[in-house]
């Protein structure tokens, strides 16, 4: 009822409950309190703690009525005992849903006062209304009539309450959906740990249905929390090649920068192939933390190739065989530049045919020159040479 017209009887019943406690004020002046009251409860920000909250605690006081001392004193406990509404705080949220007891409490006792309500009454009123935070009433059994009327919101029908949470939510939909997952469950375990979640006689029928919907709802964040836990460990397990090296690096400082940078894990085709260079010195510990950073590049660079299909290079093991400025050990470029995409299989032919590896070509075939046999065996012993059809 955000910004709705209020019923034509709500400023009225307010006018009768002042009236009722003591108060002197004229018939105008009371009608522009409650006119203050109800455009509070129109807040903006107030998705479920606005005028229908307001009038659904009022309809639930006149229920409880017989069970209270002063009733006239609790529904103008209900008029300000949300009339200051702040959803900026999560903590806040966790102690009180977002209403202000001790700032309502201080509304009340301003206004009321002003409409020349006597003081003990208005002191009723303003500790039924500090007495409803964290709703754990004690002996106050007005203030225990009020607690009731506003939990039983919880006993509602499960498409009703599915309405009220979805609401609450939508008032606090600029807190991150863990932060209030965490604190949403906070409450109801409170609430769900109580003897008792209603305290009056009349009230405990309402009992078995809000404990039916905080359990569902329960364990409906439950599992919403469980699905965003892992999203989150998803996500951290898929993060680019650059934000991964940086992450290792923020747990070992000491490693010395590599001068390569995390565009040679981007692509792998703009890495270094020269040879060995200069090792700068180092400790025990920065070597360590170098050797955890090598492996953990091969380890993002093994996955990148993973999914382009392109070659994967192998890890370092051997400082011998080279090493980077940064003292990370690499294989000499004449190891990775050999062909590998030449592996044929070489068939011999009739005829006869040398196999001939040229750099760059791969494998080429070289026809083998036969001698032509002599017609005269005794020329051939003797070793004069035969003369061949190209001669």
């Amino acid at each position: 009822m955000t910004g709705a017209h209020a019923p034509q009887w709500l400023p009225a019943a307010f006018c009768r409950s002042i009236k009722a406690v003591g108060g002197q004020a004229d018939k105008a002046t009371v009608h522009e309190v409650a006119a203050d009251l109800i455009a509070r409860w129109q807040e903006p920000q107030r998705y479920f703690h606005n005028l229908t909250h307001l009038i659904d605690i009022l309809q639930r006081v006149d229920t409880l009525a017989a069970e209270t001392h002063h009733p006239d004193c609790v529904r103008l406990a209900a008029w300000y005992h949300g009339a200051i509404f702040d959803t900026s705080n999560i903590r806040h949220y966790k102690q009180a849903a977002g209403k202000d007891e001790t700032g309502s409490a201080d509304l009340a006792r301003t206004q009321l006062t002003n409409l020349a309500v006597p003081a003990a009454e208005v002191s009723r009123i303003c500790d039924i209304i500090t007495t409803l935070a964290g709703h754990s009433c004690s002996d106050n059994i007005d203030a225990q009539a009020l607690c009731d009327a506003d939990l039983g919101s919880l006993a509602v029908e499960p498409q009703k309450y599915r309405t009220y949470r979805e609401n609450v939510r939508r008032e606090y939909e600029h807190v991150p959906l863990l932060d209030y997952l965490e604190a949403r469950t906070a409450i109801i375990e409170r609430f769900l740990a109580r003897p008792h979640i209603f305290t009056t006689p009349m009230a405990t029928q309402w009992e078995d249905a809000a404990r039916e919907n905080l359990a569902a709802e329960l364990q409906r964040l439950q599992a919403e929390r469980d699905r965003v836990l892992a999203s989150e460990h998803a996500d951290e397990a898929t993060l680019p090649v650059s934000e991964s090296i940086e992450h290792v690096r923020s747990f070992y400082p000491n490693a010395a920068p590599d001068h390569h940078g995390a565009a040679d894990l981007e692509n792998p085709a703009n890495s270094d192939g020269g040879s060995s260079v200069a090792t700068p010195e180092t400790n025990g510990s920065d070597r360590d933390d170098m050797a955890l950073l090598a492996q953990e590049k091969h380890q993002a660079q093994r996955r990148r190739a993973e999914l382009i299909g392109g070659p994967i290079q192998p890890a370092a093991t051997d400082v011998s065989v080279g090493t980077t400025s940064s003292g990370i050990e690499r294989e000499p470029s004449d190891l990775r530049s050999l062909p590998r995409r030449n592996a044929t299989v070489m068939r011999m032919d009739k005829r006869g045919e040398n196999p001939t590896i040229t750099p760059g070509k791969g494998v080429e075939m070289t026809p083998i020159r036969r001698k032509k046999r002599s017609a005269n065996p005794e020329e051939e012993s003797a070793g004069v040479r035969p003369m061949t059809s190209e001669e």
